[in-house]
């Protein structure tokens, strides 16, 4: 027998010893187990661990034998031995519940089923309780026991709790879920709708739940498309906002107090409305999704009745429901919603509903024209401008009197229909001068006294409100007639007043015109007259003042203008004649272009044409300066004295002697020099030659002999045949008997020896003869000499030739020199 220590473990060996011998026996016995009782002290705890819970049972030892114990799969902190039958334990950090308790003695372990809870998750907070329907916000859940790493921690918002780790929002878990600490999460939002939804938060297997903590954003209607449709309905239309939902949640639609006929979710933000039947202007729009509702104020208007066609547009002023018209559209309605119709501001006598496109109305009596057509339907009202017309007032021949005086004051009565079942206001008018009394007699009878006034076949005018009626060319007022003028004669200028003595001016100031010119004329459409006075001044019935206006001509004719009467007096007025007093220079050179100044009086105030000549050419532009000036651009001509003439349409001045071209200047001859024997052309350069036309007025010479022929080039420039000659000599040309000469102008070459034969002679002297050149004419005189001894008896054969005789001498290679006329010229040995 062996009393057992106390000790722990299994499977030990027995052995036994008898003196010194020992044998053994493995496996032989074992200590019982350690047992966990329930309950523990602590059934649950936080989930930051730390807390200490006292593990009670048997079997624990009975000292320290490496005891460890364990909540769950994670160890103590630290287990102490307290007795064989308890122990304490600190705490890990974990979560979950009912976790299994774990003791182990040595190699020996044992455990007690669901004995220890954390303390469950619990939300407390969240950062903001409202979000979008669609979704993927991101919310901030706080609380405590949510672990310390993450343990796959899920919220879910609304139903029941679930079996799994898995955040649900209105049954949608959230999209993501991010653990960011024990007392923090993260969710993104899924989309969703309703409100006042429960948060749930998983953690592990421990489930809690936060009451009413969260709400979608009610839906919100920002515009409809297209914002009006026809009252009949059916067609769609398309409602645009937010939070409309991700898919369909029985989303229903309505316009002003009327669902639509069909509403089919299209996304979060549009829906689609088959539109009801209606009339009305300022919907209201509304769309529900789930238990939210969203409502956009007057965004939709149901289109407005259009008015497009009246059956019968006019009718008398005595209708009074005896006609009926009918207008069409679209837009009435598709069943009787009160519709009233109108003609300009009078309420029809019955308005008949009878479809959406017709309604018919029975005319009251009336005056106007182009009234308005007015229907209401429901609050909805359409106009239509000038869609109907009371008949207007017709004026009818004869009048009572068809003409009147000026002074007017006597009555007259017209006839015609449509004046009005009464006094309408209604007005008459003879021309544009309304009467001075109207009086209404009937609805075909109005009386007119009549006004003061000028003017032909007037219209005689019948107003009722603004219906107008008229009939022309019936009444005339006596033509005005001008009987003399205070003075017949003017200056050019203008600018002096005339009196016109006459009849039929009117009484005052009927922009009565007075005019000079023309032909004798009288009546409406007769023009008479050309140029008006400056200012016409009504004086009286029988007097005006007429500022004369600038002008040329005689005899001409006085046109007086009232209204539109014309009569005209012939023959009673002539402007002064223009004098010609100076011009600003009195010469010029023959090529003209160049501008003189004309000066004198009646040259008028503006351009009438004037024209100035010199003699008998008129200037190259003549340009108007003012009454007293005229510039000329000078024509082409020759050297006379001339006459200057002004002339202004028939009346014409002129000053004898007034201008004369220059005289002609020589000023070179080129070439200046040439041979004796003529037949060739020189240019004569200077000014005033003159024009091509004049050349047989020219005589032109080279010393006293006439050129052989003349050339015209220029104004500077005149060619001259030239004539056998000798000498130097002058130059002359006569222009239409202007004479001038250049002194020394031209030379005839020298006379050149070239050879003689015979060439030698006797000392008693004899006769030879002198080859060369420019020896001259037949008038030229000679001179000679051979050596120092002269030579006489001179005979010229030609300008190349000539024979002298040599008187005796003795000597040789002399020169021999001879002089023509007064140029010489020297043959040496």
């Amino acid at each position: 027998v062996c009393q057992v220590p106390s000790d722990v473990s299994h499977d030990k060996a027995i052995a036994v010893t008898v003196a010194e011998l020992e044998h053994s026996k493995s496996f032989m016995f074992t200590y019982f187990w350690p047992r966990v009782n329930n309950p523990l002290v602590t059934a649950n705890s936080p989930t930051t661990g730390s807390d200490s819970v006292t593990v009670y049972g048997n079997n624990f030892g009975i000292q320290r034998w490496s005891n460890a114990a364990r909540i769950g799969g994670s160890a103590c902190e630290r287990t102490v031995w307290i007795s064989d039958t308890s122990s304490t334990c600190n705490l890990a950090q974990g979560i979950s519940t009912r976790k299994t308790v774990s003791f182990t003695v040595y190699l020996q372990e044992n455990s007690g089923t669901l004995m220890f809870t954390y303390d469950l998750p619990r939300p407390q907070s969240i950062s903001y309780s409202n979000g979008p329907a669609s979704g993927s916000a991101t919310v901030s859940l706080s609380g405590t026991g949510f672990g310390h790493f993450d343990y796959s921690g899920k919220v879910r918002m609304g139903g029941s709790p679930c079996e799994n780790s898995g955040c649900e929002a209105g049954g949608t878990a959230c999209e993501t879920t991010v653990w960011v600490s024990e007392s923090s999460l993260l969710c993104k939002m899924p989309s969703g709708t309703h409100h006042s939804k429960t948060i749930t938060v998983t953690t592990g297997y421990q489930i809690q739940t936060l009451s009413g903590a969260f709400t979608y954003d009610n839906p919100v209607v920002t515009a409809i498309s297209p914002d009006f449709t026809p009252s009949t309905g059916t067609s769609s239309t398309t409602i645009y906002g937010r939070n409309f939902g991700s898919t369909q949640y029985s989303q229903r639609a309505r316009v002003g107090g009327t669902a639509c006929e069909a509403t089919d979710w299209v996304s979060e933000s549009s829906v689609r409305c088959r539109m009801p039947a209606g009339v009305d202007v300022g919907k209201d729009v509304v769309v529900t999704a789930g238990t939210h509702r969203g409502t956009a104020s007057r965004i939709f208007t149901y289109r407005v009745p259009d008015i497009l066609n009246v059956q019968l547009n006019n009718g008398p002023t005595t209708a009074s429901g005896a006609i009926t018209v009918t207008v069409t559209g679209h837009g009435f309605g598709t069943s009787r919603y009160s519709p009233k119709m109108r003609i300009g501001d009078t309420a029809c006598e019955d308005t008949e509903w009878t479809s959406d496109t017709s309604v018919a109305c029975k005319v009251p009596a009336g005056v106007w024209k182009n009234r308005d057509i007015t229907i209401t339907s429901g609050r909805q009202r359409a106009t239509e401008s000038a869609m109907f017309s009371y008949n207007t007032p017709n004026v009818r021949t004869p009048i009572s009197i068809g003409n009147n005086p000026t002074t007017g004051s006597n009555t007259i009565t017209f006839y015609g229909s449509n004046f009005g079942i009464f006094g309408y206001s209604g007005k008459a008018r003879v021309g544009g001068s309304a009467c001075e009394n109207t009086e209404w007699v009937s609805d075909t009878t109005v009386k007119c006294f009549v006004h003061q006034g000028v003017g032909i076949l007037k219209e005689i005018t019948m107003s009722v409100e603004d219906q107008i009626g008229s009939s022309t060319r019936l009444f005339t007022y006596n033509l005005p007639r001008p009987r003399s003028i205070s003075y017949s004669n003017g200056p050019a200028t203008g600018s002096s007043t005339v009196t016109i003595i006459g009849v039929g001016f009117g009484i005052w100031d009927y922009s009565s015109k007075a005019k000079l010119g023309g032909s004798n004329c009288l009546g409406a459409g007769c023009v008479a007259g050309n140029t008006a006075c400056e200012t016409t001044a009504w004086v009286s019935e029988s007097t005006l003042l007429c500022r004369i206006p600038s002008g040329t001509y005689r005899l001409k004719g006085m046109t007086v203008t009232t209204a539109y009467q014309i009569s005209t007096r012939s023959r009673v007025f002539s402007y002064n004649n223009p004098t010609l007093i100076s011009i600003t220079r009195q010469n010029g050179p023959t090529s003209g272009k160049t501008t003189i100044t004309i000066t004198g009086s009646g040259f008028n105030i503006h351009q009438y044409s004037p024209k100035a000549r010199i003699g008998n050419t008129a200037c190259e532009a003549s340009e108007w300066v003012s009454d007293s000036s005229l510039r000329c651009k000078l024509a082409a001509g020759s050297h006379l004295t001339y006459t200057a003439t002004i002339s202004s349409i028939l009346q014409t001045a002129s000053k004898a002697s007034t201008f004369q071209y220059d005289y002609p200047v020589i000023n070179s001859v080129l070439p200046d020099h040439g041979p004796t024997s003529g037949s060739y052309w020189v240019t004569f350069n200077g000014n005033n030659f003159g024009e091509e036309s004049t050349m047989s007025n020219r005589v032109m010479r080279i010393g006293s002999t006439l050129c052989q022929s003349t050339g015209y080039v220029t104004h500077t420039a005149v060619r001259c045949y030239v004539h056998q000659g000798q000498g130097i000599i002058a130059v002359s040309a006569t222009i239409t008997s202007r004479a001038v000469t250049h002194t020394l102008a031209f030379t005839y070459d020298k006379p050149i020896i070239s050879s003689l034969n015979p060439n030698s002679r006797i000392t008693t002297g004899g006769y030879v003869t002198i080859s060369g050149n420019n020896f001259g004419a037949s008038t030229a005189t000679y001179s000679g000499k051979v050596g120092d001894t002269s030579v006489s008896s001179f005979t010229r054969y030609s300008h190349t030739s000539i024979r002298v005789y040599v008187n005796q001498g003795q000597g040789k290679d002399h020169d021999v020199s001879i002089t023509v006329t007064s140029q010489a010229g020297t043959g040496s040995n």
